[in-house]
């Protein structure tokens, strides 16, 4: 179900009823995707959980478009990959530091990369959704997205169109059957900005109402043993709470 296309990217349904129900931006939701992908856990290196999604999220768009990277020609570039990518093996098996010591030092080696890296790169370091938003682009993005044969468009294409809280919901109602990387860094982000913000009296309400309806529906949907029988249910669901927003808050 798509709704609006802005300068390349197209924003589904189920990503804006997403946003709006968890009271984040379409923008920010994006760019909190494209500063948590990591060369590190690309590699293999172990990483916090947010930065696992929104790297699987990568690793998932060169899959489904079964993209292939273009080998880099150019010899100073190549040796310079190499480099790093071997500064990021050593930091990976070294035994000797805990989780976060090795967290801070990939972001040290990263950034040492950033700096004798970009001279030699015409990596865009902005993308624009319409006249007044725009993105920042990493160069951690950037770099994944070149690993793995893709375009930062593409990449955010396939993270916009993985979200579909009703399609989780449906899933995963009677056990767990698959994790969704894209919506679990969704709700993950939305927990964290939750605990920051004050939110607007009529959003606490509305938003307090149907998550006590959704318990209920929950309850009443462990008997319908059909996943889209189940999604179409938690579609209309969400799209009602959508519409309530919508109405209330406009």
């Amino acid at each position: 179900m798509d709704s609006t296309i802005e300068l390349g990217l197209n924003f589904t349904d189920e990503f804006s009823m997403a946003c709006v129900i968890n009271d984040l931006k379409q923008e920010d939701v994006l760019q909190f995707f494209i500063n948590r992908a990591s060369v590190y856990a690309f590699n293999g290196g172990d990483m916090e959980t947010l930065s696992l999604y929104a790297t699987s999220t990568v690793i998932e768009c060169k899959n489904s478009l079964q993209s292939e990277p273009t080998p880099v020609t150019e010899r100073r570039i190549q040796l310079m990959s190499l480099k790093y990518i071997t500064l990021l093996s050593d930091l990976i098996h070294d035994e000797s530091l805990s989780k976060v010591e090795k967290m801070r030092r990939n972001f040290e080696i990263m950034r040492e990369w950033d700096r004798e890296m970009s001279p030699y790169t015409t990596y865009e370091k902005t993308f624009r959704i319409d006249e007044s938003r725009y993105l920042l682009l990493t160069f951690e993005f950037n770099l994944l997205c070149k690993f793995n044969g893709l375009t930062p468009k593409q990449v955010l294409q396939h993270f916009i169109n993985n979200i579909s809280i009703a399609r989780d919901r449906a899933t995963n109602l009677l056990g767990y059957v698959h994790t969704n990387a894209s919506v679990s860094l969704l709700i993950l982000f939305a927990l964290s900005r939750s605990m920051n913000k004050s939110w607007q009296p009529v959003k606490m309400d509305i938003y307090n109402w149907y998550s006590d309806r959704l318990v209920d529906l929950d309850q009443s949907l462990k008997e319908e043993n059909s996943v889209e029988e189940r999604l179409n249910v938690y579609n209309a669901f969400y799209s009602d709470w959508y519409q309530t927003l919508m109405n209330n808050i406009n």
